[in-house]
């Protein structure tokens, strides 16, 4: 069962062969939902089972659910009883249930499960697709001649706005967009809020790659990338107006994503991480990472971490094995001179 053609908004059910013990996964704890189950096996499928759960963000409703305290048993065999039988669901379908429950029926050694939901949530839940337009070409054969008809064009019009730089681009001129969002800063910070250079913004853009998907303006990274230097004089304007007035343009506002991530429910903002250069240069400034936080820093690596901590261990060890030789020296000492 499927939902706006979100593959996480599935119902996955059924007979896996699998023993996961009172194993949680990661929706469940982050969510604080303690799991309950009267099998407490775990098997080599029950691993790969509980990683494919994490990888795609699904809830296991075994053992959380008002019908389900226990975690019952879903296998009753003449061999013995197990819990192998599951039902996940997407993090969006959370809401949508109403219960879970395994049934005791003796037709069967594998116990029905039923899950019941919130028919009236789920019937309106709808979707809004967004056509996607094919994003414009780039050849790099006209990379020169490219630069010389956006010099003419910058030269020749004012450019006001985000749109007026897109039209520019794709060679039609025009339209100006409505701006109705302020967006007030809450605090000043020389580092965060001084005006962007165009070093800034030379650097971002000559780090963008080739090739990648367009956005809804179907213009990709390489128009920006092998524009010329006034591009980046006009983009560097817009964006400092865009500091200076508080006003978000509209394209901003719009963005076509296909979201990857590693593991987790997909509506959760932990689960994605966003560095940004200005973010990180702040906070190196102020001191506010430790000199011992290694992981996800660019100069740093677990990898001394861990041998610190092994150089503590085996000096421990060593440590602990000078103490029993001493100890044992003493009581042999000891022995020999006892009359």
């Amino acid at each position: 069962m499927t939902c706006g053609g979100d593959s996480l908004n599935v119902l996955l059910i059924g007979d896996f062969n699998a023993r996961v013990g009172d194993e949680e996964g990661d929706v469940n704890n982050l969510a604080g939902i303690e799991r309950n189950s009267k099998d407490n096996v775990r098997n080599a499928n029950g691993y790969k089972l509980i990683e494919l759960c994490n990888s795609f963000g699904l809830k296991l409703l075994n053992g959380t659910s008002r019908g389900d305290q226990n975690g019952e048993f879903t296998f009753v065999g003449g061999q013995g009883s197990s819990v192998i039988d599951y039902c996940f669901i997407g993090c969006e379908w959370n809401n949508h249930v109403v219960d879970f429950e395994v049934l005791n029926e003796p037709f069967s050694d594998h116990m029905p499960i039923v899950v019941s939901f919130n028919h009236s949530e789920v019937a309106n839940v709808t979707t809004t697709n967004m056509e996607l337009l094919p994003k414009i070409v780039w050849h790099s054969s006209n990379e020169h001649s490219y630069k010389a008809n956006l010099d003419e064009a910058l030269q020749n019009h004012e450019v006001a706005n985000f749109n007026d730089l897109e039209e520019i681009i794709k060679q039609n001129f025009g339209s100006n967009i409505k701006r109705d969002i302020q967006v007030p800063p809450n605090f000043q910070e020389p580092i965060l809020d001084s005006p962007i250079t165009i070093q800034e913004v030379s650097s971002i853009v000559n780090g963008l790659k080739d090739g990648k998907a367009a956005g809804s303006d179907r213009i990709p990274a390489e128009f920006y990338k092998y524009g010329s230097n006034n591009l980046i004089q006009t983009l560097t304007g817009l964006i400092n107006s865009v500091m200076e007035n508080g006003v978000i343009p509209e394209q901003f506002k719009e963005a076509l994503m296909f979201p990857i991530y590693k593991k987790g429910c997909a509506m959760n903002p932990a689960n994605y991480r966003v560095l940004q250069n200005r973010l990180k240069m702040w906070i190196s400034s102020k001191n506010l990472l430790s000199e011992f936080q290694a992981g996800f820093r660019s100069g740093y690596s677990t990898i001394d971490h861990i041998f610190v901590f092994k150089s503590i261990a085996d000096l421990q060890e060593v440590k602990s094995c000078m103490s029993s030789s001493w100890i044992l020296k003493q009581r042999s000492t000891r022995s020999t001179e006892m009359p």
